[in-house]
């Protein structure tokens, strides 16, 4: 596996999520941290792709963290065997060094804009960004009110789980496994495989197992993700190092966690691989409680997906809104000294 594909932000029910602090896991060094600055189309993305065009041509491991609001973006790239990140710095996820110069520094690539040149188109920039905000509002009032219909499918779900059974099933796949050292803190980073996109839902979860051992949750995700938080607890009180993967709409809801430790994906996407195990979560619900909502949970479903679609849309409009933004800047930045300036910084990486 030469890269991996995640967002470390998403458009959700409770509006944009920033889950930043994933990229970076706390059981691996970071030894430089390089934070990105300037406007938009000043060449942020396209540094970062040839970033890690070259760590993957070294056979290195890659992690792309890409944009929510357009999936084609980058917002980081990280090359874990240098202990290296790069950063998109600029709102709506500021980041400024905590150790200016000792691990931290600031690449910014808005000096070479023609300012100036900015000045006179002043009134469309503004313009363009009152616009991106009013559909970014429509935006997240879609997704909040889809948001509120997925909470009451949940909520039928989880009346419907006997958390007991639920319980003991989990307490048994830790049950063999060696505990790590609990210093009290957390270890696990937080992060989304999918987002709500304009070009719609984009799911990066991967097929092929990222982990030897694999548990596939087989059922409804109300139901995995209750069981998925159970997991977390006890893999984090056990003092494991990991991962958790969110809802793109319901960013406290859990879909996939990996344990570093044990080696062990535990997924609500199918594996191609035959050697995985699987959970039928049947097992901990009361099925025929669920019947009697089944169709309340259809309608909700239904409904749900309408808005998302709406959301869609607008995020849509959005992005065409911030290509014009974009285009102004293209017009006004010198790219042959930001060419050079990244060559530049290219050479001091690798």
């Amino acid at each position: 596996m030469s890269h991996r594909d995640m967002f470390p932000g998403g458009n959700t029910s409770n509006g944009f999520v920033n889950y930043f602090s994933g990229i970076f896991p706390d059981w691996e060094k970071t030894n430089r941290l390089y934070i990105l600055k300037g406007g938009p189309g000043v060449g942020k993305n396209t540094f970062m792709k040839r970033i890690g065009k070259i760590a993957e041509d070294k056979n290195y491991l890659v992690e792309y963290f890409h944009c929510a609001s357009d999936n084609e973006s980058l917002d980081a790239v990280r090359i874990p065997i240098l202990g290296l990140t790069v950063v998109d710095g600029t709102a709506p996820h500021i980041i400024d060094p905590k150790y200016p110069g000792a691990v931290d520094q600031i690449w910014n690539l808005g000096v070479f804009l023609n300012e100036k040149e900015l000045g006179k188109r002043k009134k469309d920039v503004i313009s363009y960004c009152s616009e991106n905000s009013f559909y970014y509002k429509l935006t997240f009032s879609y997704l909040h009110a889809a948001g509120s219909l997925s909470v009451s499918t949940y909520d039928i779900y989880r009346k419907a789980i006997s958390y007991a059974k639920m319980q003991s099933h989990v307490k048994d796949l830790f049950s063999s496994k060696s505990k790590g050292n609990y210093d009290g803190t957390n270890h696990f980073r937080h992060l989304f495989y999918s987002a709500i996109t304009p070009s719609g839902q984009i799911d990066y979860a991967p097929s092929k197992p990222t982990k030897s051992q694999v548990l596939y949750l087989d059922g409804e995700v109300p139901i995995a993700s209750e069981y998925l938080k159970l997991a977390y607890q006890m893999a984090n009180d056990n003092g494991y190092h990991g991962e958790v993967f969110y809802s793109p709409l319901l960013p406290e809801e859990p879909l996939h966690i990996n344990i570093q430790e044990l080696d062990l994906s535990i997924t609500t996407t199918k594996p191609l691989s035959t050697s995985s195990q699987s959970v039928a979560l049947s097992v901990f619900a009361d099925t025929e409680f669920l019947a009697l909502y089944k169709e309340n949970i259809a309608f909700q479903e239904e409904q749900k997906n309408v808005l998302i679609d709406a959301a869609i849309r607008s995020l849509s409009s959005s992005k065409q809104i911030h290509d014009n933004l974009e285009s102004i800047y293209k017009e006004c930045i010198d790219f042959d000294k930001v060419t050079k300036y990244c060559d530049d910084r290219l050479m001091e990486i690798f």
